[in-house]
């Protein structure tokens, strides 16, 4: 009984060669090379950070940061500027206003949580009103990873190649 097994597992192996070809699997690869090495690199960061984040106890304080510095993400889109810049222009103010607001009573958590649902929803009012690509919109939401620059990829522009 165990060669009719074996005979029928090898000939659905068979099959399934003459459908799918890994052939050329590697030239493909040059087409995703940054968006893996993105993905490895931020890997690697999140995992590091995140464990300085969970310590600290401050995985709120981070998602309300990053929830205010989409909203300054979408206002930068929205007139026209650089995306990246507006993001890190709005995590400091994010931070700093976390800080400030939390200077006298000691809970960040109260003060993250009212300023959450401010930022997502400045940054959907910001991207309602833009009347560019909705790729543009789509992406700054979700992310595209997929779409990494190798300038992107590098530190500086004076980075040997």
């Amino acid at each position: 009984m165990s060669g009719v097994g074996s005979s029928s597992a090898l000939a659905l192996v068979d099959r399934l060669r003459g459908t799918y070809s890994l052939d050329g699997y590697w030239d493909l690869f040059s087409l995703v090379q940054n968006s893996v090495i993105t993905a490895a690199v931020l890997g690697i960061m999140g995992g590091i950070i995140g464990v300085f984040v969970s310590l600290r106890r401050a995985g709120l304080v981070v998602h309300g940061i990053a929830e205010i510095s989409f909203a300054y993400a979408a206002l930068a889109l929205l007139i026209g500027v650089d995306v990246v810049a507006g993001s890190a222009v709005g995590a400091v103010a994010a931070a700093t206003l976390i800080g400030i607001l939390s200077i006298k009573d000691r809970e960040v958590s109260a003060v993250t949580a009212v300023l959450m649902p401010f930022g997502m929803g400045l940054g959907i009012l910001f991207l309602h009103l833009y009347q560019g690509r909705s790729a543009n919109q789509f992406g700054l939401l979700t992310g595209q990873i997929v779409g990494s620059m190798t300038s992107r990829l590098r530190p500086s522009s004076r980075w040997p190649s």
